[in-house]
């Protein structure tokens, strides 16, 4: 039992040494499977390099193999083939930007499109990509560019679905708010506060989301605020100029009897700014429902 008790040590010592030795022959045999498109081998690999590899080594490999899933996923998704895309995707790691991204775009494919759903997956993409934390997203080329084009999918998906995008409600900011509150490239904030038509009340669903603002206003109590209002081209110029200015006018009462003290500067804009579209391709009817939208700027 004694010669056991010290013969232990050794053999386990034997055993890492072993391990430490197969890493690097793993690692290299997992990369070039990933670059010859592979992945059903590369994953095999993988995991035989979990215990074989130190932690940093395999985590690192896995978020390679989570980019390159995803990848081929957009191009699947791109040439029409949703399912292949989306089963994938289930291959992947970990939740990256990107899987949320391609899974977005999935989403807004299906017919009709879920765009609670697609709002959902481009709003935690914008999360990932703009998450302080997260050392990584320096190495990312055109980091600037791509969180614009999150942003605008996801406010595009926002507006569409007409309510705050599905979330934890753990009383934080989430998605595109997320992304105001961490001050990454956001100037004025679409937001889908929706009212009755041809009118200027807010419905059932323009209340949560005028909610959704007002919780967030609150817990972040900026000095100023400025609220446009705008209209879809459809009816007279001037009746829409007037409505933009009521809605904007409608959603800043709204705040203030939630107990909003910032100073609220409405504007009513009409038709004058068609919304900037970003790239999803949506019908005559979603495209109005984008032109009616209020615009958040936090002057401060």
């Amino acid at each position: 039992m004694k010669t056991a008790f010290y013969c232990l040590p050794i053999a386990l010592l034997a055993n890492a040494a072993l391990a430490a030795e197969a890493c690097p022959g793993l690692d290299g045999r997992f990369q070039q499977q990933v670059q010859a498109g592979q992945m059903d081998a590369a994953e095999s690999t993988l995991r035989q390099m979990t215990g074989a590899c130190p932690q940093r080594i395999v985590q690192d490999d896995e978020v390679y193999f989570t980019d390159t899933i995803a990848s081929q996923a957009e191009a699947l998704a791109t040439d029409g083939k949703l399912d292949q895309a989306n089963a994938l995707l289930k291959k992947a790691k970990r939740n990256s930007w990107m899987v949320s991204s391609v899974r977005g775009y999935i989403a807004s494919q299906r017919k009709p499109a879920n765009w609670g759903e697609v709002a959902e997956h481009y709003n935690y993409a914008l999360e990932l990509l703009t998450d302080p934390g997260d050392a990584t997203l320096k190495k990312l080329p055109n980091l600037a560019e791509t969180r614009q084009r999150i942003l605008a999918l996801a406010t595009d998906a926002q507006l569409l679905y007409g309510r705050p995008a599905p979330a934890p409600r753990d009383g934080q900011p989430h998605g595109i708010l997320l992304a105001a509150a961490r001050g990454i490239g956001v100037e004025s904030i679409p937001f889908p506060v929706q009212f009755d038509t041809n009118r200027a009340s807010l419905n059932s669903d323009g209340k949560l989301s005028a909610d959704n603002l007002a919780e967030f206003l609150l817990r972040h109590e900026p000095t100023n605020i400025t609220l446009s209002g705008h209209a879809d081209p459809r009816g007279g110029e001037s009746d829409n100029q007037t409505l933009s200015e009521q809605r904007a006018q409608t959603l800043a009462d709204y705040l203030k009897q939630k107990g909003v003290t910032a100073k609220i500067k409405t504007i009513g804009k009409g038709e004058a700014q068609p919304p900037v579209m970003s790239g999803l391709k949506l019908t005559e009817q979603e495209q109005w429902q984008l032109w009616r939208r209020v615009e958040l700027s936090l002057d401060n």
